[in-house]
């Protein structure tokens, strides 16, 4: 029971963190045309 929440808990956090980096990516990408 606790190592399936683990499990869970881990791959959620491990889905945001991928999110957070593609959203870095796309931002990065975006403005860094218009940035310098």
């Amino acid at each position: 029971m606790y190592q399936r929440k683990r499990f869970v808990l881990s791959s959620v956090a491990i889905g945001v963190a991928i999110a957070f980096v593609l959203a870095l990516i796309v931002q990065s990408h975006l403005f860094g045309i218009a940035a310098p």
